[in-house]
């Protein structure tokens, strides 16, 4: 509903519409819709034919990798288990330097990989001292491993 104007002897003032200018038509917009699903069509051959380039991607670091990673229980300590170990391991970086030249090597880009990886466990204590008494701890290694690679380039840019 609309307000009461403040004074009944002055009418209120409607409002205006300013006309629009017409939109674009369906055909004009079948037009543009197909213009860009070419152009995506286009757009995924480049990148799977970039890809395809690049080769097969760098798979994640091993668990052998990760578990000879960890700080090594240090000799002549009392006898320490680690139990119940679980990894978790999560790419953080994935990054293609642009192509340039590299002595003895040839054009080539760098390729940054990085991964964080989580290492839980249980880790068990016995102390010759306190017989029957391990002590258990759920403990944690957070590693960083780089995975950099050069790879060559087909067709340099000139």
């Amino acid at each position: 509903s609309m307000p009461l104007p403040a004074d009944p002897a002055k009418p209120m003032a409607r409002a205006t519409t300013v006309p629009q200018p017409p939109g674009p038509t369906l055909e004009e917009l079948k037009r543009e819709n197909e213009r860009l699903r070419r152009k995506v069509a286009t757009l995924q051959k480049r990148l799977t034919e970039i890809e395809a380039a690049r080769g097969p991607l760098e798979p994640p670091p091993t668990d052998h990798e990760i578990l000879q990673s960890i700080p090594k229980i240090p000799a002549g300590s009392p006898t320490i288990v680690r139990d119940d170990i679980t990894i978790t391991k999560k790419k953080i970086v994935d990054r293609l330097d642009p192509p340039r030249m590299f002595p003895t090597i040839g054009p080539a880009r760098l390729h940054h990989l990085s991964w964080e990886c989580h290492v839980y466990f249980i880790e068990t204590v016995e102390l010759p001292w306190l017989v029957n008494t391990p002590i258990r701890k759920p403990r944690v290694h957070v590693l960083y491993i780089d995975k950099d690679r050069l790879e060559p380039v087909i067709n340099p840019p000139k």
